[in-house]
């Protein structure tokens, strides 16, 4: 994977690949604030110790990474087949899932 392409789903049903072609400044923003809710949502979370500090620095690092792309112009939106046939976009962020995911890529268990 190169460094400006991202393989990662997200709760709002799409994935970033490196395109090169100028994106629309209004969509930029758009996903820019989408990223800073889902980072409320992981502040919030780690408060009510619904998840660890490791998983909260790994998707806080994910997160600024995202913005970076998304800054850069250098993403692909791509949804996914659920949010197509849902058609109103709004996927519900999976925890077990992801978190199965983080420990996939860290190859190590999240938990003590």
């Amino acid at each position: 994977m190169s460094a400006g392409e991202q393989d990662h789903g997200h709760e709002h049903g799409h994935d970033h690949h490196d395109t090169g072609e100028a994106k629309d400044p209004v969509e930029q923003e758009a996903l820019a604030r989408d990223l800073g809710e889902d980072l409320i949502e992981t502040f919030v979370a780690y408060v009510r110790g619904e998840i660890e500090y490791a998983d909260l620095t790994f998707q806080t690092f994910e997160t600024l990474h995202d913005l970076h792309i998304i800054a850069s112009g250098a993403y692909e939106l791509e949804y996914d087949e659920d949010e197509e046939q849902d058609g109103d976009g709004a996927g519900e962020y999976d925890t077990e899932a992801a978190t199965a995911q983080q420990e996939d890529l860290a190859q190590e268990p999240s938990g003590p």
